[in-house]
């Protein structure tokens, strides 16, 4: 949610009165709630409200049919995209590379995909949302060596369905901050850096 607001700032946009599409994960993974109340917690308060919304698919393709169709009926006319992923966001990308829009919207992402860390680095995509690896791994290290000693592993917080859950703090990943992706082994330069985003890479020390 907080790349959309950055992304409408940096466009001069007011949240209040920006048109933005939310374009959610599949309501059948319990993870897609979670994410679309989490940006919700942090658009609503800043005044934004949803002129279009997914039912939700972890689709790129399906993604791009859905923000083309909003996009049409809303004349054109789209200041910011909520995206649940980065694979979302590569999809609505798409269709505002099409129209002549891509870099002139905000749009969120999330998981440092590579394809979303290009897009980030293009400025076609405001930011996405890393949850470092090593971080991940550790916790899930914490809760087996827990329960192989017959203990109750801890927890953070819980899910509404009473299901407890270790908590790894996101990083809102921008162009400056691609290169401690790579850095902390999640990413590859090579990967990164070939094509249309060589020139960017140079110039946010991605290497």
């Amino acid at each position: 949610g907080q790349a959309v607001l950055d992304g409408l700032a940096a466009h001069g946009k007011d949240p209040k009165t920006a048109v933005v599409v939310y374009v959610g994960g599949d309501p059948a993974d319990g993870n897609a709630k979670m994410f679309h109340d989490g940006a919700v917690s942090v658009l609503e308060p800043a005044g934004v409200k949803p002129a279009a919304e997914s039912p939700g698919f972890w689709d790129g393709p399906k993604s791009a049919a859905f923000f083309e169709q909003a996009l049409t009926s809303l004349g054109g006319k789209v200041d910011g995209v909520w995206s649940a992923n980065d694979t979302n966001a590569g999809g609505v990308i798409s269709i505002l590379a099409k129209n002549g829009l891509a870099g002139q919207v905000a749009v969120s992402g999330q998981d440092a995909s590579v394809e979303g860390l290009r897009n980030v680095l293009l400025g076609y995509q405001t930011a996405t949302v890393y949850k470092p690896v090593s971080l991940e791994a550790d916790a899930a290290a914490e809760v087996a060596i827990a329960i192989l000693k017959g203990e109750t592993p801890s927890a953070d917080k819980t899910l509404d369905d009473g299901t407890p859950y270790i908590a790894v703090a996101p990083i809102l990943v921008g162009p400056d901050k691609v290169q401690s992706v790579v850095e902390a082994g999640d990413a590859k330069a090579a990967d990164l850096c070939s094509g249309d985003t060589a020139e960017a890479c140079a110039k946010y020390g991605v290497k």
